[in-house]
């Protein structure tokens, strides 16, 4: 940042405009000579990151090492998406259970939309239907079938649940679980409230620090739910902003 720069105190939004701008700048400046391919000899031949897409896509086998937060310090600063795996074994199994998902959605009386995924068109839905289409999960025979197509079975998903409101509000154990997971928590942790608890998010996730006059992204998590023709699809996406 160019700290030659002068702020007054009586142009807020002004500097605040200046400050973000410098901020992109430096951080282009930063990034010339990064590569955005890359390969083992970057992260010292760790084995346990991997190079999906011709070495665009680094994937992370486990992200406690020094090494691992050194190389995706390298990876963050060229703003280049990472893909983390394993995640789940620390997870809680029983809220992320589709029946724990089933429980919540019946005692809220919520429909959220159901999706086919092979005619891209909305099906409809009601509380009983989406009993089944939670169940269907472990129990193949009770997934709906389409009539018109040969009564196929239908490979559904949700669509946009929760609907309107933020994933920490209504499911505030799971992003609780969550967030005491999140690979790399320093830039990726998001602040939410438990239990009348307030936590913070990591001390390098720069949305977090943007000031309240500002409209903030939303740093999720995306909760993605939905089959496969041959395995069970089930997972969520954590979201995270950097400047």
């Amino acid at each position: 940042i160019d700290h030659s720069m002068k702020f007054y105190p009586s142009s807020r939004t002004e500097n605040l405009s200046m400050f973000i701008k410098a901020l992109k700048t430096k951080r282009l400046h930063d990034i010339r000579d990064v590569p955005k391919i890359w390969s083992s000899i970057n992260c010292n031949h760790d084995p346990n990151i991997e190079f999906y897409c011709n070495g665009r896509l680094p994937v992370f086998n486990e992200w406690i090492s020094e090494n691992a937060k050194r190389f995706f310090r390298k990876v963050w600063k060229a703003s280049c998406p990472v893909l983390v795996k394993r995640v789940h074994h620390n997870l809680s199994k029983t809220l992320w259970h589709p029946k724990s998902f089933k429980l919540h959605m019946i005692d809220h009386h919520e429909t959220p939309s159901l999706w086919d995924c092979e005619t891209l068109k909305p099906i409809e839905t009601n509380e009983e239907i989406l009993i089944r289409f939670w169940e269907g999960f472990e129990r193949l025979h009770v997934r709906l079938r389409d009539k018109e197509h040969s009564g196929r079975r239908r490979i559904l998903k949700l669509k946009d649940w929760p609907t309107k409101k933020d994933f920490a509000s209504v499911f505030p154990s799971r992003i609780n679980d969550l967030m005491k997971n999140i690979p790399f928590s320093d830039y990726t942790r998001r602040s939410y409230v438990y239990n009348g608890v307030t936590y913070r998010g990591g001390i390098y996730n720069i949305v977090e620090r943007l000031p309240a006059c500002l409209v903030k992204p939303d740093l999720g998590p995306k909760l993605y739910i939905a089959y496969s023709k041959l395995l069970i699809v089930f997972f969520f996406l954590f979201c995270y902003n950097s400047l």
